[in-house]
């Protein structure tokens, strides 16, 4: 009963926190886009199954709830990713590679992902799909990189920047300051922000819009 009474406040305070219209969304900054479906027929052909390789994103060390156990994000963000891309059909196989810790790693997104194209190329993948998940500016939106790469010539198919937001975080987060809920782990976990970068990432792209136009 308690907290119907106090609803009412609870919901005028959440309003000051100007949440987006829609619960959940994304928006997709494409730097670098080949339609897939095409390059993947064109240059493949009839060989057998193509595969594609997702390591764990990259994201900040420091970003987590201090002393709160917490599960690896990037780990969670490749997995749902290539649910995701697996899903979309364009290449048969999708696997997360999970191998997340190397000396540079970070620096590599940024340098020719030279180290992450050679444990897909001995690993015998034709495509990788690597993630970047910049420092957390806000608690509500993820701002992700995501690249896809052929492994066998370097050729960068897909860049983009992903801003995938979600207000269920916040409304979770400000329950968690009332008195009568008790604060939990889970309040510093990302699932449905998680979720829509996957689902925004894989359909920006499959998109059959080449970039930059040429």
């Amino acid at each position: 009963m308690l907290f119907f009474l106090l609803l009412p406040v609870i919901l005028s305070g959440c309003n000051a926190l100007k949440w987006p219209v829609e619960p959940e969304g994304c928006k997709v900054r494409t730097y670098i886009n080949y339609p897939l479906a095409p390059y993947v027929s064109a240059r493949y052909g009839d060989k057998l199954p193509t595969r594609a390789m997702i390591l764990p994103f990259v994201v900040p060390e420091n970003f987590a709830h201090p002393g709160a156990e917490v599960p690896n994000v990037g780990r969670e963000m490749a997995a749902e990713f290539a649910a995701q891309f697996r899903g979309a059909g364009a290449i048969p196989v999708v696997e997360m590679y999970n191998v997340d810790r190397w000396p540079g790693r970070r620096e590599d997104f940024f340098t020719g992902n030279y180290q992450a194209l050679q444990l897909a190329r001995n690993a015998g993948f034709d495509f990788l799909v690597v993630g970047y998940l910049e420092d957390l500016k806000g608690d509500d939106f993820f701002n992700v990189q995501v690249k896809l790469i052929d492994v066998s010539n370097n050729i960068t198919l897909h860049h983009s920047l992903l801003r995938a937001y979600s207000r269920d975080r916040l409304w979770t987060k400000e329950l968690g300051r009332s008195w009568f809920v008790q604060e939990r782990t889970s309040l510093y976990s990302f699932p449905e922000i998680i979720d829509e970068s996957a689902r925004c990432g894989v359909e920006a792209i499959m998109s059959e819009e080449q970039a930059p136009n040429r």
